[in-house]
């Protein structure tokens, strides 16, 4: 009987621990950034706060890009330097080729603490896909 109550104790400090930390991890993952269509993000940035990135390479950039977009190459070894560098109450509407990299850049801006962060969902494919002009 002491055998099973030593059990029961230690599933019940188990589910207790468990719930703890998934509590905590929660309130971690509370800040996020929203994926936006190509006609949302087109809505965002035309208000007068929106900076636009553009995290592809130069050489796609240069190949056509969303008109106003700054280029900060995710996987240049600065990114994050350069990302910290901007303005945290500004709104950032990230995009790259096809969405994945804009999330994993959305995502590192978010860690660092930016607030208003929304990615282009599908990337200039979509864009482009959905009728919108690119600058060359």
């Amino acid at each position: 009987m002491k055998a099973v109550s030593i059990v029961l104790f230690s599933l019940m400090m188990l589910a207790t621990s468990c719930s703890e930390a998934q509590k905590k991890s929660n309130k971690q993952n509370k800040a996020m950034f929203q994926n936006l269509n190509p006609d949302e993000f087109e809505k965002g940035i035309a208000q007068a706060d929106a900076i636009i990135i553009d995290v592809r390479t130069p050489m796609e950039y240069n190949e056509g890009h969303i008109k106003n977009s700054k280029l900060i190459d995710v996987s240049d070894r600065d990114f994050e330097s350069q990302i910290e560098k901007l303005d945290k109450n500004k709104a950032y509407y990230v995009y790259c080729r096809s969405g994945g990299r804009s999330s994993n850049a959305s995502q590192i801006m978010v860690e660092k603490g930016f607030t208003k962060v929304y990615n282009l969902r599908g990337g200039i494919i979509a864009w482009a896909n959905s009728g919108k002009n690119l600058q060359k």
